[in-house]
């Protein structure tokens, strides 16, 4: 091949390269943003309502069906749900809130326990909602789901449980599962005299220990986002890992700390509620 044609080729590479790469980093940083657009166009709103005189924001879609009440998992809040919001709103009216201690909830930890949380969930369904819904719940919004279609089986017309911590988040089981580890993190910062859990958790939780050199570069970038208060995000991780920390800053640890100690489960017995009719 000419040294010409060589040439040409490898710069055309090195150009398709930058573009991919270029993309690629992108869609990492972008994809929330280009989700709530989304999300925005099909007509979800956000408001905030008073249940038991805690303040339960949740972001509300079009009436374009049945009720369908989502609740998130740990760490995160209702913007979880947002790349599948344009799809569900075509078939419900979507309901996403935001738990206790998460997003734009309100943070308390007297209410920390899955019977407290799922009671105030249910006066949600009740009071906002205003009649039978499908509740879907992930990881420890499944076990609020459970709850609420224990107390409040006329206002659920079905459950969705999405990897729900059924057992295994109940001590002496729970300190050898991988959920441990927030709800460890968590205990030790309170203990700290730390003041931004964000940065706290970036620095010990085992899933970036476990990257190694790029581990440590990775919080690196995140403490000095934490030290502008801005949100988590690297450009080379996929949505699937930024999306753990996007929303961090706005977790209460003692959240974690419920599950820590056990107290989440007070009066919460995971055999009978499966067994329950």
């Amino acid at each position: 091949m000419p040294m010409g044609r060589v040439a040409w080729t490898a710069d055309a590479l090195a150009g398709a390269s930058g573009v991919a790469v270029g993309g690629y980093a992108l869609r990492n940083t972008t994809y929330a943003d280009v989700s709530r657009a989304a999300a925005d166009r099909c007509g979800f709103e956000e408001k905030t309502t008073q249940v038991t005189g805690a303040a339960i924001h949740y972001a509300e879609g079009p009436a374009n069906g049945p009720a369908l009440l989502l609740i998130h998992g740990q760490m995160v809040d209702w913007t979880n749900y947002l790349p599948a919001l344009p799809e569900l709103a075509q078939h419900f009216h979507v309901f996403a809130v935001d738990c206790y201690g998460h997003g734009g909830s309100a943070r308390v930890p007297q209410r920390y326990t899955n019977l407290a949380m799922g009671h105030d969930l249910a006066l949600f369904l009740r009071r906002v909602v205003g009649g039978p819904a499908y509740v879907s719940g992930n990881s420890s919004g499944g076990l609020l789901a459970i709850t609420i279609g224990l107390e409040a089986p006329d206002l659920v017309r079905g459950l969705v449980l999405e990897d729900p911590p059924l057992f295994s988040s109940v001590h002496p089981r729970f300190p050898t599962t991988a959920g441990f580890d927030l709800a460890r993190s968590a205990h030790a910062f309170l203990a700290s005299d730390e003041t931004d859990f964000a940065s706290w958790y970036v620095r010990d939780n085992s899933m970036i220990k476990a990257f190694g050199t790029l581990g440590r570069r990775m919080a690196d970038t995140a403490l000095a986002l934490r030290s502008q208060r801005r949100t988590i995000r690297w450009w080379y991780m996929p949505p699937i890992i930024n999306e753990i920390y996007r929303r961090l800053d706005r977790y209460d640890p003692e959240f974690g700390e419920a599950f820590y100690t056990g107290r989440w489960h007070d009066g919460f017995d995971h055999a009978d509620a499966l067994t329950h009719p």
